[in-house]
């Protein structure tokens, strides 16, 4: 029965956003993920489900009516095309208002989260007006909005042109944790040798665009339709790196600080759940090495080389220790 019912609240939230895209076009939103994604996605007939895609769609639909029923002439969707160096975008905007004098289109997100670089202290009826920069924006959803921007510029060369990001989300900072609606503009375009380079690499580099994309974002290899492929980029293109490593930092700095109170208030220990957490009573067994080293047994199955001193032994016995030397991407804070 519950099946059921998931099913048809899916196919309800879905009802009426079936988007067409012109022969060859790629979309904003696939030029920025794996271009694999896209090519598997017009073989096969899957979509990514999830709780949070259908909430996104709920919330689109949402929106849209409002801005129907308030403002009257809205175009939902709008189409927006472009072509350079015989590459095509079809993009799709959200919500698109034309005046006498400007342009306004907006984009609708409603992720899991939302990080802020603080507490916003202008908060009325839910809604946060992002004037000072404070949301921290996922790279792909802020480079999405720059590429509209661009083609509505193109567009629209005689009128202003604003652009949008309308969220609802949960929205963090430290101990601060609120839903709220957030609409912040985005008033950078992106600049056009970067869009050509984008259309450039998405036609001939095929592989992921951030390390975790397979395993974490995609339909087709969770399906077992890819392989995946081994991320190569590893150039930094999000220009809130440093503001989310600055976060990073200071909740670590918080969580140590907890820590500290943590230890002096709990004196021995006490249950959370299924774990015993505070000062436990544990018991260390410290090997002799040199008895090990004694006994008949294959020495490789159970013993490593220490990491600290793998270059004092290649210093001191020579370059024939070395069995392999390979490059590889590890993630390090």
């Amino acid at each position: 029965m519950w099946k059921e019912v998931i099913k048809k609240i899916r196919d309800k939230a879905k009802e009426g956003r079936e988007l067409s895209y012109m022969d060859g076009a790629i979309g904003i939103t696939s030029l920025l993920q794996c271009p694999l994604k896209w090519e598997l996605s017009q073989r096969y007939d899957i979509k990514a489900e999830s709780v949070e895609i259908d909430d996104g769609f709920v919330w689109e639909r949402q929106v849209k009516d409002t801005f129907k029923e308030l403002f009257g002439s809205v175009e939902e969707e709008k189409d927006l095309i472009y072509e350079v160096d015989g590459y095509r975008i079809h993009g799709h905007l959200d919500l698109f208002v034309e005046n006498s004098d400007d342009v306004i289109g907006i984009e609708l997100k409603s992720p899991k989260f939302l990080l802020l670089r603080e507490i916003p202290k202008d908060i009325e009826n839910g809604l946060l007006l992002d004037d000072g920069g404070i949301v921290i924006h996922n790279p792909q959803y802020y480079t999405q909005a720059m590429i509209e921007r661009f083609l509505l510029e193109r567009l629209y060369p005689e009128k202003k042109v604003r652009v949008f990001l309308f969220y609802k989300a949960l929205c963090r900072h430290r101990t601060f944790s609120q839903k709220l609606y957030v609409v912040s503009e985005v008033k950078e375009s992106i600049k056009e040798e970067e869009l050509r380079e984008l259309l450039k690499k998405f036609h001939e580099d095929k592989s992921p665009r951030y390390p975790n994309e397979c395993e974490s974002y995609c339909v087709f290899y969770k399906e077992g339709l890819c392989e995946g492929r081994a991320y190569t980029d590893g150039k930094n293109n999000d220009n809130n790196a440093l503001a989310l490593l600055k976060e990073y930092r200071a909740l670590q700095s918080d969580l140590k600080l907890l820590e500290t109170h943590l230890k002096k208030a709990i004196r021995t220990s006490l249950k959370f759940g299924n774990k015993e957490i505070g000062w436990v009573k544990r018991e260390v067994k410290e090997l002799d090495i040199k008895k090990i080293l004694a006994l008949p047994i294959n020495h490789e199955e159970y013993l490593t080389v220490k990491w600290q001193r793998k270059d004092e032994l290649i210093k001191n016995f020579g370059e024939e220790l070395v069995k392999e030397v390979r490059e590889e991407w590890v993630w390090r804070l």
